[in-house]
């Protein structure tokens, strides 16, 4: 799973939202944490692409699998 999920710790936030039936509080901080991982996922992904040519050609998806 980690070679598929990159930023598994949004996947943690969101299960600690549910576990909090979805409280302000822990919705905010799902929606501060997605939003400063999910471009610094895209951003790490497209640098290994430039740097390293032997990168996995099928990895496409930077942060969740089918999704971002």
């Amino acid at each position: 799973m980690i070679q598929q999920v990159s930023a598994g710790e949004i996947l943690e936030w969101l299960g600690f939202a549910m576990a909090s039936r979805f409280s302000l509080p822990s919705v905010a901080f799902l929606c501060y944490t997605a939003s400063n991982l999910i471009p610094r996922g895209i951003a790490h992904h497209e640098w290994y692409k430039n740097k390293f040519d032997d990168y996995p050609i099928e990895r496409k998806w930077a942060v969740i699998p089918c999704i971002v």
